[in-house]
C-alpha cells in the first residue's frame, strides 16, 4: 500500500536537562556537599503503537522517567559519572521496558575552565 508509514529500526524519546543535585566526585570537598548533575535521557521505544491509539499505557510516560531518575539521583553517592550513568541506565532498562537508553551526564562544576564534564552511555536490553 503505498501510503503506508514503516517505522525505523528504533524510535527515541528524549528527556532534555534533567537538572539536579547529588553527591558525585573522588575530591574531599564533593563528598561533603551535593553538586548540579544535567542528565540527558534517549529511550529507545517503538512509538508507532501509542502514535495509532493515543493511550499512555502504549507509550513511555517520560514524568514517570524523569520522577524515578531524579529520585535514584538524589539518594545517590558515587564517586564517578560513569557509576551513576550505569545505575540509570540499568533503571530505565529494567522499570521501563525500554530495548536500549543513552544517558549522558554533565557535571558543570567539574573542570573550572569548561562548560561541564560529561559521560555519556548506550546500553541495551
Amino acid at each position: 500500500v503505498a501510503d503506508r508509514v514503516i517505522a525505523t529500526p528504533m524510535d527515541r524519546i528524549c528527556i532534555e536537562q534533567l537538572i539536579t543535585k547529588c553527591v558525585i566526585g573522588v575530591l574531599e570537598w564533593e563528598r561533603k556537599r551535593p553538586q548540579k548533575i544535567v542528565v540527558d535521557l534517549e529511550l529507545d521505544w517503538d512509538t508507532t503503537k501509542p502514535a495509532r491509539t493515543q493511550k499512555i499505557e502504549d507509550a513511555i510516560n517520560y514524568t514517570h522517567v524523569a520522577k524515578e531518575v531524579l529520585q535514584h539521583i538524589q539518594k545517590s553517592r558515587h564517586f564517578l559519572l560513569e557509576t551513576l550513568a550505569e545505575e540509570i541506565a540499568s533503571l530505565c532498562i529494567r522499570r521501563f521496558r525500554t530495548k536500549g537508553v543513552t544517558v549522558k551526564i554533565a557535571k558543570p562544576a567539574a573542570i573550572r575552565s569548561a562548560k561541564a564534564a560529561s559521560v555519556v552511555i548506550h546500553r541495551k536490553k
